[in-house]
């Protein structure tokens, strides 16, 4: 399924505005720990609700 898909999927699923974007923060959050570009260089990739700083 490509990335389009996907959006497309979650907008036509999600119950709410905010659902939509925690669905995306997720997804997100997915593809930043196990891209090939990104899975090593970051050590942590925060959910926002689970941010140290915020």
């Amino acid at each position: 399924m490509g990335f389009e898909a996907i959006l497309n999927h979650y907008r036509s699923h999600s119950f709410s505005e905010r659902d939509k974007g925690a669905r995306f923060e997720r997804l997100m959050q997915a593809w930043l720990r196990t891209d090939p570009l990104y899975k090593d260089a970051l050590t942590d990739v925060w959910l926002w609700n689970d941010f140290p700083g915020r």
